[in-house]
């Protein structure tokens, strides 16, 4: 296998005279689709595959062209001389490695999405969306349970002051927030598990007072002044997927913030991650797949590049002119399974970057 990587309009350019075979249908696959629903999917695409063997033989609809999904040795039994596999699931490490061991593969152009979902498009992209600047000057941030700050977060912390000088910077702890407020925070600080705590606070303090809000893993790369040019803004992490944490802004009372708070209202604690309760909540007031700046209510939702270019999977970085912050993904709310399976996916992604060819 020739393991390469690109954004995904150089791959359909790459494409042009070959068909892609898009290796492991299921929920990752159609996310990719709706994100990038803009190219060819139906025109290039000549064959779904998966190892699932409950998924041997049976459809799947893109567009308005139906697919019988096979398994691997109905790739094998296929013309292999003109077509690009696109490992379009999280399983991409195995299935490369089950790939590379076949002989008649060598030379068979291979690329991961996982590898591909982060990497600029090129898409217009416009910072100030008003004529004046609205969100005041201060920036929060939340440090709940007293632990010795990692080198990492003084790091991002020093950016802050060293690009935004005259800026208040607020830190929200214990001592000015009521961890008993509601149900999931209070379940949450009992629990020890204070990186969710700032799930619900950093909400309601953007919301009462306006501003900026920082998780501490976040590092300025550049003043913030044209950011104050909204009446609210937010980023994706990943295409499709906003997450309040990469930093967001807004004046005091915006209903969105607003709308984003009702859920914890009844809300009692649980580990899932506020990107998807976000995500879901926008969308429901109007938000849509794909990596392109669009607004919502009032708010402003900018693509991967403006707030989160480093691949939350690989921590590969690409800066644009558009790039304000590099969100580090530390994680320190990981632990148990979910950490050995980082640290797993971390070793599975310097082996493929050994083999990857631009």
């Amino acid at each position: 296998m020739i393991v390469r990587n690109c954004d995904m309009r150089t791959f359909f350019q790459r494409c042009e005279d070959k068909k892609i075979v898009c290796y492991g249908i299921g929920c990752d696959f159609e996310r990719m689709l709706k994100n990038h629903k803009k190219y060819p999917w139906v025109e290039k695409t000549g064959m779904l595959v998966d190892n699932d063997p409950k998924k041997t033989g049976t459809g799947f609809r893109i567009g308005e062209r139906d697919y019988i999904i096979r398994d691997l040795r109905g790739l094998l039994r296929g013309d292999l001389s003109e077509i690009v596999i696109l490992i379009s699931c999280s399983y991409y490490a195995e299935i490369l490695e089950q790939l590379n061991a076949i002989s008649e593969l060598d030379g068979t152009e291979c690329y991961i999405y996982y590898f591909m979902f982060a990497l600029s498009e090129g898409n217009p992209v416009s910072i100030r969306t008003k004529e004046s600047p609205l969100i005041p000057k201060v920036i929060h941030y939340c440090w709940f349970g007293g632990g010795v700050r990692p080198a990492l977060y003084k790091r991002c912390i020093e950016s802050w002051h060293r690009y935004c000088p005259d800026y208040e910077i607020m830190e929200w702890n214990e001592s000015n927030c009521d961890v008993n407020e509601n149900a999931f925070v209070r379940q949450a600080y009992e629990l020890k598990k204070y990186g969710f705590v700032p799930d619900y606070f950093r909400m309601k303090i953007v919301y009462e007072q306006g501003g900026f809000y920082l998780d501490t893993d976040v590092e300025l790369l550049r003043n913030i002044e044209d950011l104050r040019y909204n009446e609210a803004f937010c980023g994706m992490e990943v295409p499709g997927e906003a997450a309040l944490g990469l930093g967001f802004g807004a004046v005091a009372g915006h209903p969105v913030i607003a709308k984003l708070l009702e859920r914890y209202q009844d809300m009692f604690f649980s580990e899932t991650i506020s990107p998807i309760w976000q995500t879901k909540d926008l969308m429901d007031m109007g938000m849509q797949y794909g990596n392109c700046q669009q607004e919502v209510s009032g708010m402003t939702i900018y693509p991967v590049e403006v707030l989160s270019p480093m691949n939350l999977v690989t921590g590969e970085i690409q800066l644009t002119e558009h790039t304000y912050a590099i969100h580090h993904f530390d994680g320190s709310w990981v632990s148990g399974e979910k950490l050995e399976k980082k640290k797993m996916r971390q070793e599975n992604v310097r082996m493929i970057r050994a083999l990857m060819r631009k």
